[in-house]
């Protein structure tokens, strides 16, 4: 079972399934502020914001010393894992955010 604050939150959308093979690529805390992002509309740190928002120079700018290996493994693990309205420019990611800001009336 989710945690109160997951369980008071309106679901937007959910992750889909992926291969273990692509799930395991990327870092659980990335995972994490996916799935939030995405179940949510939780706003994700710089880095990945900026992936979400394609973003290539951007997110490379903000990614860490692990990240900065992994964009590949990250859009792939996104392209397949992340509804197609959730990513692809900086007005989808906001619209997703504000979508969610008005299922849970705020």
């Amino acid at each position: 079972m989710g945690s109160v604050e997951e369980t008071a939150r309106p679901v937007v959308h959910e992750m889909r399934p992926v291969h273990q093979t692509i799930e395991s690529a990327i870092p659980e805390a990335l995972r994490e502020s996916l799935t939030a992002y995405v179940r949510y509309g939780v706003p994700t740190g710089g880095f990945l914001r900026r992936v979400l928002s394609n973003d290539l120079f951007g997110a490379m700018a903000k990614a860490d010393d692990v990240n900065r290996y992994l964009v590949f493994a990250i859009c792939v693990y996104i392209s397949n894992a992340v509804p197609e309205c959730c990513y692809g420019s900086a007005s989808q990611v906001e619209a997703h955010l504000e979508a969610a800001r008005t299922l849970a009336g705020r």
